[in-house]
């Protein structure tokens, strides 16, 4: 368990404390994270997220997923102001997962003046998107490792201004013992959009699952590279997600000769939370607790994560039954 734990900490001292250049980085929207239970923790995700939201935090994570898994958020950042992702991922015969995700932000209502007037002109939107093919395997090399990727196509179109860029995301996972797990993802690698650099994140972290897995707790340290005259600030992200209610639902299938039911199965729901204390590291000089100012406005983000039995006609014969994951965030 303590060299484990040694591991676990060697992996995030090597993430850089500082990084800087020329230039600047476009579609920031790639940072704002998805999945409500992961952007509720806080983003410690990069070993712990186990569903289709794994395209977006670490594609190595979806080795694991045993069944299709269908995963959508919407989360509103401000006014105006909309982001959502849509991901799928299933088993593909011996060979691994494959995986499909969209994530896109949307400002409406922009205004446009020719002059200095008090009435716009016109409005128009900015839209941004990705969108990702992924695939991932486990047992690679050694059965505690899982390797991931995706490779995606980043849009934006800001009125008549549009450009396209193209980038992969390299995602790693160990199982350091039956209860700790960590992770590495690189993500955004790849070309410019326009003159902007696109924003590199290098993420390393783990997760530590205790009392019979009852609590997770995780730990992941990220600093985003982005080629800009001011560093983006690194950041250590600790969270622990807390079981909530949960129960199941009847449902029942199957002809009905002579009004009996042939066959009833059970479909599973469930509500979790999570608490996510977020630590900034600015330069030692300036060593402070940042809190946020009193105009910041409210993040919601609400996520509906779906498992195999849910389609394909819920329930399968001889499948397990479907789970529901439904999480909310607000910060």
């Amino acid at each position: 368990m303590k060299n484990a734990a040694a591991t676990l900490v060697a992996l995030l001292s090597v993430l850089p404390l500082r990084a800087g250049g020329a230039g600047t980085s476009g579609v920031n929207f790639l940072k704002s994270g998805v999945g409500a239970r992961s952007l509720a923790m806080a983003g410690a995700a990069v070993s712990t997220v186990d569903d289709a939201n794994a395209i977006y935090w670490n594609p190595a994570r979806l080795a694991r997923i045993n069944d299709t898994s269908v995963t959508a958020t919407y989360a509103s950042l401000f006014e105006d102001q909309s982001q959502g992702f849509l991901g799928a991922a299933t088993p593909w015969g011996g060979l691994g997962v494959v995986g499909l995700g969209v994530n896109y932000l949307t400002v409406k209502d922009i205004e446009k003046r020719a002059g200095d007037t008090e009435t716009a002109d016109s409005t128009f939107k900015d839209q941004e998107y990705s969108a990702s093919v992924s695939f991932a395997r486990k047992g690679v090399l050694w059965d505690a490792l899982d390797l991931g990727a995706n490779a995606k196509m980043i849009h934006q179109s800001l009125d008549t201004y549009k450009e396209n860029a193209y980038a992969v995301d390299l995602g790693a996972t160990y199982l350091l013992t039956e209860k700790m797990t960590a992770g590495l993802t690189v993500q955004n690698l790849g070309s410019k959009l326009g003159s902007d650099s696109l924003p590199v994140l290098i993420k390393a972290g783990g997760d530590w699952r205790l009392f019979q897995d009852k609590l997770t707790v995780a730990l992941d340290g990220s600093a985003w590279v982005t080629d800009s005259d001011t560093p983006e600030t690194p950041e250590l992200n600790f969270g622990w997600p807390n079981p909530g209610p949960s129960g199941r639902i009847p449902v029942r299938t199957g002809p009905r000769p002579s009004g009996r039911i042939v066959q009833t199965r059970r479909g599973r729901w469930g509500f979790s939370s999570a608490l996510s204390p977020r630590l900034r590291l600015p330069p030692p000089e300036t060593w402070a607790i940042p809190t946020a100012s009193p105009s910041a406005q409210s993040l919601n983000s609400y996520t509906l994560s779906c498992s195999q039995g849910l389609f394909s006609g819920f329930p399968i014969p001889g499948r397990a039954p479907g789970h529901i994951s439904m999480w909310t965030t607000k910060r």
